[in-house]
């Protein structure tokens, strides 16, 4: 399948509603007079009961479907987007080590943040990409703020921008052409028809950055479940997110990102270990797990001062594994050095003095991880961002005339690896209204985990942080 079908696949479709449309419908019944006065109540006694089963099933089913039609009908796709159609620029690995730069300590400066007896993943390249959307809605003063974070300037971003989405939307089929790869990235902004916009922002968010433009009303109770809905369809129903939106919010800028791949081209699962492995927990207790067998990679197991290092590499991304050595915690070792290296990182694969050729592979366990939090804070203190959320200074005055700024950044993110492949989701959404600050809530979820390490996945390129994480206990 090729980029262009691959979009015409992804785009985002709000139907059209007609409010004058009225549909009329006739019915005639023709009556006959029976003979049989006992089967004429035998009749429509069974007719009785035939109505009361079908109004049974089809009554819930009508007015469920009444229900999708009624949260559809709040919002209205404005602005569309076009397929890229992007060539690297020279810039483009400048872009690329900048990129990876703030991934490394954005994941650092998340997963500290987080409680240290708990598992926790995330996205950088959708918090990215978020705040990339911000950038192009600030004022001179916030943008600058966003940049110096991002630690990019925006000719950089904005020049490679979209070679960045187009390496981030891609399926790729089997054989048989089946799905056996799928990366989708989708950015969205999302409007209240109640207030006024520059055309200039929302032309240029559809441009440079592929941000589709929606109009709702947020006064609408139904705008949060569309919206819910939206997230849910985007990410194949991994993430399932109410942004529980307030009626003052003027707009949400919102990122999505999807991952799904197998370990192989031909879809083949991993083979499990015969023997139960001894997993060792944060908390020093032992759990027994059947490992993963990994193929054979190239290249010797990278040996640091504190953790050793190595991949597995499925049809399309990379998993690399970091493992504390003994001595050492995950949260010790796990630093923004130590991601940021993975992608210089070269494995000996031969030993021209031992004549030797190396290959490795990785025994591990399934593991799944699913974290959630809002990040307004962790932006502030480790990141410099406060214009941004200070409506005294009107930080979103390249989109609206209207006091607004943004009131919350909410990041949601889910991971499985197991047998078949590995599997992802992200949500990132900055909410914008007019009212007081929100209450920064930390909301903290519970997930499982098979095994104590910190992992990154990025393409085989190692061009992008895609999820990373660290797994301390199960």
């Amino acid at each position: 399948m090729n980029l262009e079908d691959n979009f015409k696949k992804i785009k985002e479709e709000v139907p059209e509603v007609n409010p004058n449309l009225e549909e009329k419908i006739y019915r005639s019944v023709p009556q006959k007079k029976l003979r049989n006065p006992i089967w004429n109540k035998l009749t429509i006694s069974i007719c009785g009961m035939v109505l009361l089963v079908l109004a049974c099933v089809i009554g819930p089913i009508a007015f469920h479907q009444a229900e999708q039609n009624s949260i559809k009908s709040t919002a209205v796709l404005l602005k569309d987007v076009k397929s890229p159609a992007e060539k690297p620029s020279q810039s483009l690995g400048e872009f690329y080590d900048k990129l990876n730069a703030f991934s490394a300590e954005l994941s650092y400066q998340y997963l500290q943040d987080m409680d240290s007896t708990e598992n926790a993943v995330l996205s950088p390249v959708s918090i990215f990409s978020a705040l990339a959307l911000a950038t192009e809605c600030s004022s001179i003063e916030a943008r600058e703020e966003i940049l110096n974070a991002i630690g990019m300037d925006y000719d950089l971003l904005k020049r490679n921008y979209g070679y960045f989405y187009q390496a981030l939307n891609q399926i790729t089929t089997d054989e048989k052409g089946k799905r056996a790869s799928e990366f989708k990235l989708t950015n969205s902004i999302w409007l209240d028809k109640n207030s006024k916009y520059k055309e200039a922002c929302i032309q240029n968010l559809a441009d440079g950055f592929y941000c589709y433009s929606h109009s709702t009303d947020f006064k609408n109770s139904r705008a949060s479940k569309y919206i819910q809905d939206f997230i849910k369809k985007q990410t194949y129903g991994l993430i399932d997110l109410n942004l529980e939106l307030p009626p003052e919010t003027i707009f949400v800028l919102l990122n999505t990102l999807y991952l799904k791949d197998v370990w192989n081209a031909f879809g083949e699962e991993l083979n499990m270990t015969k023997e139960k492995h001894s997993f060792l927990n944060c908390n020093s207790s032992v759990t027994q797990k059947n490992f993963l067998i990994g193929n054979y990679q190239a290249g010797k197991v990278l040996e640091q001062e504190t953790f050793k290092q190595f991949y597995i590499d499925a049809e399309k991304v990379r998993i690399t594994f970091i493992v504390p050595k003994n001595g050492y915690t995950i949260d010790e070792v796990f630093t923004a050095n130590a991601i940021s290296n993975i992608y210089n990182q070269k494995y000996v694969s031969i030993s021209e003095e031992e004549k030797v050729e190396y290959w490795t592979r990785c025994i591990f366990p399934e593991f799944n991880a699913h974290s959630s939090k809002t990040i307004n804070s962790l932006l502030e203190t480790k990141f410099g961002l406060e214009k941004i959320f200070q409506i005294q200074n009107n930080p979103l005055s390249n989109l609206t005339s209207n006091p607004a700024y943004c009131s919350k950044i909410i990041h949601e993110a889910k991971l499985e690896v197991n047998r078949k492949g590995i599997e992802g989701a992200a949500v990132t959404a900055a909410i914008s209204d007019s009212g007081p600050g929100f209450v920064y809530e930390k909301v903290f979820e519970d997930f499982i985990i098979d095994r104590s390490f910190g992992f990154v996945v990025t393409f085989q390129n190692r061009t992008s942080n895609l999820f990373s994480g660290i797994i301390r206990t199960i």
